[in-house]
């Protein structure tokens, strides 16, 4: 679902939510003492803390629908930043493909950036395939044309914390 689908989506459902829990929940009329005789739902019963959220004022409906909002924002982002990490640690993901790497297997490391299917591995399989097409020759040699385009010699993996200041050199593999 696109972010703002998500946001508009959630802000209705939490809104209507949180009304629905207002006026059922917390005004429940077993929540207050004056209901039975006046019908009015102004006296709280000792202790009961329903009631008094509803005595509040409609103003405990909207920050109950925020607070919805947040819970929902936080596991969705939860939920993609657990899918963006890939199908195993990254760690342990580095070290196969390093290996590979260092063996001269650039499309097995391809092949298990394929398998691992995070954000991660996609820079990194990008990586290896423009390395692989700055290897192959050109099929065409036309020396008339100058060839501006990006060559990559060289391929470093660092390691680096949640911030993105890298604090270690992990691999080198030079063309």
């Amino acid at each position: 679902m696109k972010q703002s689908a998500f946001v508009v989506t959630l802000t209705f459902v939490a809104m209507i939510s949180a009304f629905l829990i207002y006026e059922f929940v917390f005004g429940n009329p077993a929540n207050f003492a004056d209901f039975a005789a006046k019908g009015t739902k102004h006296v709280a019963l000792d202790g009961n803390l329903l009631a008094l959220a509803y005595i509040a004022g409609p103003i405990v409906a909207v920050l109950l629908g925020l607070s919805i909002m947040v819970i929902a924002v936080i596991i969705e982002r939860t939920l993609s930043l657990r899918k963006a990490a890939g199908k195993q640690p990254i760690p342990k993901f580095f070290k196969a493909v390093i290996d590979q790497i260092r063996s001269g297997n650039i499309n097995e490391a391809v092949t298990l950036c394929d398998k691992q299917r995070g954000s991660v591995a996609n820079v990194l399989k990008s990586a290896l395939t423009r390395y692989q097409e700055g290897m192959m020759p050109s099929e065409e040699p036309n020396p008339e044309k100058v060839d501006l385009s990006f060559q990559l010699n060289k391929i470093c993996v660092y390691k680096a914390d949640d911030n993105g200041a890298v604090y270690e050199k992990l691999s080198e593999l030079e063309k």
